[in-house]
Order: C-alpha cells, then sequence, then structure tokens
C-alpha cells in the first residue's frame, strides 16, 4: 500500500485493515457453539450471542438447526430465585460431531 496522501488517508490508515476478520462459515460457527455449549451447565443465548460475536438471527438460526439435528438440547433452569433460565447443552452425538470437526482440521 502506498504512503497517505490526504488527511482523510492518513486519518484511515491501518483502520479497516485491522478492523476487518476472515468471514466464518456456518460450519464454524456450528463448532464454536457446539464447543460452548459443551462447557459445565451449558451456555445461554446471551453468552452464545456475545461470545461468538453473533447477530441475534445469526444466533437463533444456528440454535435452531443444530437441535433439529440433535447436536444440542434446550433445558430450562430454575435457580433458587427469579425467573427460570434456558441454557444449551451439547448432546453427546453433538460432542462426537465436534470431535470429528476438530479432527478434520478442516474448521
Amino acid at each position: 500500500m502506498s504512503a497517505p496522501t490526504t488527511a482523510i488517508e492518513s486519518a484511515f490508515s491501518g483502520a479497516i485493515s485491522t478492523s476487518i476478520r476472515p468471514r466464518r462459515s456456518t460450519t464454524q460457527i456450528h463448532k464454536q457453539i457446539l464447543e460452548l455449549c459443551q462447557q459445565e451447565g451449558g451456555a445461554g443465548q446471551t453468552a452464545i450471542q456475545y461470545t461468538l460475536n453473533l447477530c441475534y438471527e445469526s444466533m437463533r438460526t444456528a440454535l435452531q438447526k443444530l437441535s433439529d439435528e440433535g447436536l444440542i438440547e434446550r433445558i430450562s433452569v430454575r435457580p433458587a430465585e427469579g425467573a427460570p433460565r434456558i441454557v444449551y447443552r451439547t448432546t453427546q452425538r453433538g460432542i462426537t460431531a465436534a470431535a470429528s470437526l476438530r479432527a478434520s482440521g478442516l474448521v
């Protein structure tokens, strides 16, 4: 890249190249969700959305697909106080699928 020639180019030089990350495939996102939901106690929607940096619609679509395929399960957890909380946990089938994806090295 050549040296910045205007004030605008100077102000933004490097900003674009450092802020853009490679796009993740759906398979990569699914693998990351499976791994996150394997943690003790599972993972709630907010944790999934913010940890994996997903918009609500992408997260909802991925959770629905993984649930439909039997890779995660939706569980209602009732704390001692307060409202029930929904968490997602990876099923045994999901654990096997995540291990296969890791072993393949493709994602």
